[in-house]
């Protein structure tokens, strides 16, 4: 879930310069006056982690939110005296945030009370329905856990049919007195979008006209073979930073008596 990210080590051969170019999302400056603190950036959506712990570059003296930093703490070589040897090894860890919110923006009375599903971030689509009217919600990136339609929301008009249940947009729409022109059927949405920690593979089934050949090409990440002799196995790969999971839950391809570990 975490991976961690490490800089390559020093030696007598390479100095002690800036490790900031290895930093995997770029570097930034973190620092004021007195000298210079650079520190390894990190992607959206992810939790805080400690700038001591992502820092590649420092040097002298410099002002870090609003205190006087002493890089000698900090430098492999042990002093700053010049760029050549204010290099910081860094080693932090990246932790997806557990489930980012999205809300949209509140209405006011210049703006109407129209759909707003203009703002949702991954796309909207209609939900099947019959009857007289009309549902859209925002829609869900993939691997993400189920999250109700009523908190996503963004535009309901009229009495659509849903699951064989009047769907009363009345009780939805901002607007508040049923949302009964496309003008009054705005929905205000706030969801949370949180990140399955395990996604399931499973392969298509076999059938009388398919055969029974290898299904080691529905594999989502590749195959590999783990076998030695007597036969041959073959299994599902699986994806950097992920969890072991057994081989034998992966196994696409089996011919004979293979020798497994």
């Amino acid at each position: 879930r975490c991976p961690r990210h490490t800089s390559s080590g020093y030696d007598d051969t390479n100095g002690f310069s800036s490790k900031c170019e290895e930093c995997p999302y770029g570097y930034e400056s973190v620092s004021t006056d007195g000298g210079s603190m650079q520190v390894c950036s990190m992607p959206d959506n992810t939790e805080p982690t400690s700038i001591y712990d992502r820092m590649c570059f420092c040097y002298k003296n410099p002002i870090v939110n609003g205190k006087s930093e002493d890089c000698e703490v900090y430098n492999d070589y042990g002093k700053s005296t010049t760029d050549a040897s204010a290099g910081v090894q860094f080693s932090f860890l990246v932790c997806p945030e557990p489930c980012p919110r999205y809300t949209s923006s509140k209405y006011d009375s210049s703006d109407g009370f129209g759909s707003k599903c203009g703002e949702c971030p991954f796309g909207d689509e209609a939900v099947p329905s019959s009857g007289s009217g009309a549902l859209r919600v925002c829609s869900m990136p993939p691997n993400t856990e189920p999250t109700p339609l009523l908190e996503r929301q963004c535009y309901c008009h009229g009495n659509p049919i849903l699951n064989d249940k009047a769907h009363n947009c009345g009780q939805y729409n901002d607007y508040a007195v049923g949302g009964n022109t496309g003008s009054h059927a705005g929905v205000l949405f706030s969801f949370m979008v949180c990140t399955k920690e395990c996604t399931e593979h499973t392969s298509s089934p076999y059938d009388a006209t398919s055969g029974f050949t290898d299904k080691c090409g529905e594999c989502p990440n590749g195959s590999e073979f783990v076998s030695e002799g007597g036969g041959a196995m073959k299994v599902c790969s699986l994806p950097e930073n992920s969890a072991p999971v057994s081989v034998f839950s992966r196994v696409c391809y089996c011919h004979g008596a293979p020798k497994v570990n």
